[in-house]
């Protein structure tokens, strides 16, 4: 019968052995999987779980020439907590419990944290940045499902200083995401370490791996710069009196010592604050004075007059005439204010940087002559990258031999036609005043281990001598003539012999193009637009110190002689103090300034 309790037993007793061979055939698996096949299974377990846990390296400090400090990175703690691991019949005792030990040791509202241990997930977090014995506090508590991990965060303690050129680091997961910092972020981020933990994913030791490896970290190395502390501080507060009494869209300079191509200083505005960076405008984070190229305007004929020298197309005491206008294929070149109309007259090549002319720049560059002029141009490096050690450098821009027509050429003589970078022009103008000889602009000066002992340490080096000795001397002499009769008169320092040039060059409108790609209006210069700057080399007996600064479209100046001059003054002053340069009379203009 269907039912009989024989025929139940029978299947009973079918059912039985058919699970008895199921878990037999179960064990005999489980058994050729820990014991026959152990090795190759503990081998693929790297590919389900990682098999060590992170030892994080300490990152290095960046410092300036004075071995004060610029960056740091402080250890820290980050507290989280899995809820899941308080899923309980009394999972609301628990939370409470944790919650109430957590707002204790860390302030944080314990309703705020019962909220978050009350979401159905694995983690939460609950404060950040938490000192690093609150953390081991906390962990001592041994508190379910609480989890202290290592942070870092990076101080930048003087604030705003040297940011443009500094960067910054993530608050986030301390990555590098700009300048110096993301640059050299190999050297100073040391290399991770690995602990041999081989843990599943509920942080259970892996049985069998006890002797897993073990790696120690290596430390990030310290980076001394170039940079003087306080000839910074005071290139910035230049820049920022200048942003408030000429309002230009941007300011920068740059400061380089002549004799051994280092970045004394390097200053843009506007800035930002590299330890509160998400507040601004990433337009902000730029580093202008090497991410930037424009055309530089009149402080080009320095230039100019040393390919005219080097060549012996004329001597300084040359006369030329200005009429205000010269006629040139292609269009006529006019000369700068005023003097389009009534012209400048007779004068000497010397008296054309003095007055700063453009009609007489025209005529030198002519009776220079294309090759000769591009020669010396491409001998000073314009055109090409310097690889001064900072992110984003831009070439600038130097035209074809074979584009350079008369127009061109002319418009070259007044610093029109080429494109360059503020750190390109400074060092060019510092290749002048030492010697001819030009030195690489560079901005680390060492490299140490955490316990100080040198790593590596960067030596000048000449990148070539693109004139004579006697050339750069002469176009010392021209300069220094601008400063005491000329343009520059506003960076006169009294007791010392001061050479500069000034810079006013006129922004270009782009044309106009249709989406078909027919031009509908020209690219033209703009008439009240000018990107203007000012660059001055002291002493010129035996030059210390080249600065250049520059500012874009002020709303209050109209020329680098009454924008940047006076604050290119202000540097040379505390620059030549704090090397004991200054003579008793310009010593008394300091304190009398109050610089």
């Amino acid at each position: 019968m269907e039912g009989s309790p024989h025929v139940i037993t029978v299947r009973a007793r079918q059912g039985f052995l058919l699970a008895c061979c199921c878990l037999a055939a179960l064990l005999l698996r489980a058994g050729w999987i820990m014991v026959a096949n152990r090795s190759h299974y503990l081998s693929l377990e790297t590919l389900i779980t990682p098999p060590y846990r992170i030892l994080p390296a300490d990152p290095g400090s960046i410092y300036d020439r004075r071995s004060e400090l610029l960056a740091r990175s402080k250890r820290l703690c980050a507290i989280s907590a899995d809820p899941s691991m308080l899923d309980s019949k009394d999972k609301d005792k628990k939370r409470t419990l944790v919650a109430k030990a957590l707002h204790a040791q860390l302030g944080v509202p314990q309703g705020e944290i019962f909220a978050r241990l009350a979401k159905p997930t694995v983690y939460v977090p609950i404060k950040s940045f938490v000192p690093a014995e609150q953390g081991e506090r906390v962990r001592n508590l041994g508190l379910p499902g609480v989890v202290v991990h290592p942070q870092l965060l990076r101080v930048y303690p003087r604030g705003q200083l040297l940011a443009n050129v500094l960067g910054m680091r993530c608050r986030a997961n301390h990555r590098a995401l700009e300048g110096f910092e993301w640059y050299w972020r190999t050297t100073l981020d040391g290399r991770a370490g690995a602990a041999g933990a081989n843990v599943d994913a509920w942080g259970q030791r892996i049985i069998g791996a006890q002797n897993a490896p073990w790696t120690e970290p290596v430390p990030g190395k310290d980076m001394f710069l170039t940079i003087d502390g306080q000839l910074q501080e005071t290139a910035e507060r230049v820049l920022d009196d200048i942003m408030r009494r000429h309002r230009p869209l941007n300011a920068t300079c740059t400061v380089l010592d002549p004799r051994t191509g280092e970045i004394l200083a390097m200053a843009c505005r506007p800035s930002f604050d590299p330890n509160k960076y998400w507040k601004y405008d990433p337009e902000a984070f730029r580093n202008r004075c090497v991410s930037s190229s424009a055309e530089p305007g009149s402080v080009f004929k320095v230039i100019l007059m040393a390919a005219a020298l080097e060549h012996q197309a004329i001597r300084p005491s040359d006369t030329f005439y200005c009429s205000g206008q010269e006629h040139v294929p292609g269009g006529d070149i006019s000369c700068w204010g005023k003097y389009a109309k009534i012209g400048h007259g007779r004068l000497t090549a010397t008296g054309c940087l003095v007055h700063s002319c453009n009609v007489i720049a025209t005529k030198i560059a002519r009776r220079v002559g294309r090759e000769a002029y591009l020669e010396t141009i491409r001998a000073f490096h314009f055109g090409a990258r310097l690889g001064c050690g900072l992110p984003a450098e831009a070439s600038g821009s130097v035209p074809r031999t074979e584009d350079v027509h008369v127009r061109e050429l002319c418009s070259l003589g007044f610093g029109h036609n080429v494109a360059v970078t503020d750190l390109q022009m400074a060092t060019a103008v510092a290749a002048l005043a030492n010697g001819g000889k030009l030195m690489w602009p560079h901005i680390v000066k060492e490299v140490r281990t955490q316990d100080g002992e040198l790593f590596r340490s960067v030596e000048p080096r000449a990148l070539g001598r693109p004139v004579s000795e006697h050339t750069a001397a002469q176009v010392m002499e021209m300069m220094e003539a601008v400063v005491l009769q000329g343009t520059g008169h506003r960076a006169k320092i009294k007791g010392v012999r001061v050479g500069g040039k000034t810079a006013t060059a006129q922004k270009i409108k782009p044309a106009v193009v249709s989406p078909e790609g027919k031009v509908l209006e020209p690219a033209r210069y703009y008439e009240d637009r000018c990107r203007v700057g000012f660059v001055g080399v002291a002493p010129l007996e035996a030059p210390r110190f080249v600065v250049y600064i520059t500012a874009d479209e002020p709303q209050v100046g109209e020329h680098g002689a009454d924008v940047a001059a006076p604050g290119v003054r202000t540097i040379l002053l505390v620059a030549l103090g704090n090397a004991n340069l200054l003579p008793p009379e310009a010593r008394e203009e300091l304190q009398k300034e109050g610089i």
